[in-house]
């Protein structure tokens, strides 16, 4: 695949550019002297008075543009997906925390019930040394 791309990138490059050796070139200018000319390198004399240039990089500006859109867009596709990640992902750590924290309450609530019934039901055990007291004698 990224061979593939890679010469279609190649293709569409050698497209675009093919014009530009041909539209570019020696122009031929007037210098303050008489009998001497110039040339300077931009529009080709065979061109001269034409609009094929200005067409030429109506073009190129067209794809940059397109090329940007594009690229515009497919960011913004990125950071929504990552902002929606990342909304899930808080999401799910919330519900962690409340789970643990839900976990962590029914464990002090078992661990507390579960001494509160074990004292009821289970007699202290006597120190050693003391009189142990019986439930139905009064002194």
């Amino acid at each position: 695949m990224a061979k593939l791309l890679c010469v279609a990138v190649l293709m569409t490059s050698a497209i675009t550019s093919w014009p530009a050796p041909f539209l570019y070139g020696d122009e031929t200018m007037m210098t303050e002297h008489a009998n001497i000319t110039g040339t300077h390198c931009y529009e080709d004399d065979r061109f001269r008075g034409t609009n094929l240039i200005a067409y030429y990089n109506v073009v190129l500006i067209a794809i940059v543009v397109l090329v940007l859109t594009v690229l515009f867009v497919l960011y913004a596709l990125i950071w929504h997906s990552l902002k929606k990640a990342h909304e899930v992902s808080k999401r799910v750590l919330h519900m962690t925390d409340v789970a643990n924290c839900l976990d962590v309450s029914q464990n002090v609530q078992t661990k507390s019930s579960e001494a509160a019934s074990t004292s009821l039901t289970t007699e202290p055990t006597p120190v050693e040394g003391s009189v142990p007291k019986h439930r139905g004698l009064q002194h």
